[in-house]
């Protein structure tokens, strides 16, 4: 062990350059989580008195310099640099993490603006990770956040991770005390708190209009199956058709894979199935099945009704102004700052929650009016 710190310690030297030493490096050549690098250079009481010493000398060989501008998001400081070269501390605000899949979702970016609204508020600053999707970029912004000492972190969960049920990440940054909360997209075994739509019920809501409004053949559309919204909302559809239809009615489920592949997919449903009604489980699929549905020379809503989620502006001014479940993403988002907040000032140190918001149908003109 010790001749391979030696080896990554000089080539570390080596490719350096000019380039100065990160706390990840240093968490690295020690063999030690990020976390306890930083508590040992901040003189934390909770590492011990070899371990700081251990961590400073590694720190001083390789030319390791504070981020200052890192140190005062954690600590709610700003730091100003005298003629004499020495820091001063002054008063400024802390700071949270948030993550998400994208922010080009109007539900994402309405969020993200509720949190950082409130945040600010607070005396809170907000530090925001990109994951795309993708476990990779997901864990690279949780090691980011941890490493710029954020107090706690709000996390929308990407596709991946939860396909992958990969929660190895979170629990290490658990077990090392970060408060984590999971809010829209979530994962039911992770041991945190979580704050949700009511996708099951908006689902069910939206299936049951469908029913009442004289569908028969309803088909559940989805491109978000592998996620824990996605499969909420398929089981509120499926438990629609259960307990809301006299005669029994199978379900017709259309999963999208790939969008290249939507035209496709969706053509050779509405030829073997004969649709009168669709649930989108996603802004976006709507939109395409709206778009597609007309194009292959059927009227909406004459020939099929569509229902889709979020109603934002591109639901409000489709052609036609599309049914939509709608969910209150800024509520959502200051919900789920507050959860967090509660659990970095101590003030919630019990059991963890689920919380739950209601959603309610907005009806639009791409559903017939119920009689």
């Amino acid at each position: 062990r010790k001749l391979k710190v030696l080896f990554d310690f000089l080539k570390l030297l080596k490719n350096k350059k000019l380039k100065s030493t990160t706390l990840k490096e240093l968490a690295y050549l020690l063999n030690l989580s990020i976390s306890t690098v930083s508590k040992a250079l901040n003189n934390s009481p909770e590492i011990s008195k070899v371990t700081k010493v251990k961590v400073k000398e590694m720190a001083e060989a390789c030319g390791y310099e504070p981020n200052f501008a890192a140190r005062s998001l954690r600590l709610g400081e700003s730091w100003l640099q005298s003629p004499s070269n020495q820091y001063i501390r002054s008063k400024s605000i802390r700071s949270l993490g948030v993550i998400v899949p994208n922010i080009i979702e109007e539900s994402y970016a309405k969020a993200i603006q509720s949190i950082v609204a409130e945040a600010n508020s607070l005396n809170y600053n907000i530090v925001i990770g990109i994951s795309d999707v993708e476990t990779e970029k997901e864990k690279e912004s949780l090691e980011m956040m941890i490493s710029r000492g954020v107090l706690g972190i709000l996390i929308s969960l990407s596709k991946e991770t939860q396909l992958l049920e990969d929660k190895e990440n979170f629990d290490l940054i658990i077990h090392q005390n970060h408060p984590i909360v999971l809010f829209k997209q979530v994962f039911e075994k992770f041991a945190c708190d979580k704050v949700t739509n009511d996708d099951f019920d908006g689902a069910f809501q939206a299936t049951e209009y469908l029913i009442d409004s004289g569908c028969n053949n309803i088909a559940f559309l989805s491109a978000i199956e592998d996620t824990s919204l996605g499969e909420l909302r398929k089981q509120g559809y499926l438990q629609a058709l259960k307990m809301k239809t006299s005669k029994k009615i199978q379900p017709i489920l259309i999963k999208i894979d790939n969008y290249e592949n939507f035209e496709i997919i969706l053509k050779q449903a509405l030829k073997t199935n004969k649709i009168d009604g669709v649930l989108a489980a996603d802004e976006q699929s709507a939109i395409c099945a709206l778009n597609m549905i007309q194009l292959a020379g059927f009227k909406v809503p004459e020939d099929i009704s569509i229902i889709g989620f979020n109603n934002s502006l591109m639901t409000k001014h489709s052609n036609p102004p599309m049914t939509t479940v709608s969910e209150y993403s800024a509520n959502l988002g200051k919900e789920a700052l507050t959860a967090l907040i509660e659990r970095v000032e101590n003030k919630n140190s019990g059991i963890h929650v689920h919380k739950v918001i209601k959603t309610n149908l907005t009806i639009r003109n791409s559903t017939h009016n119920l009689n």
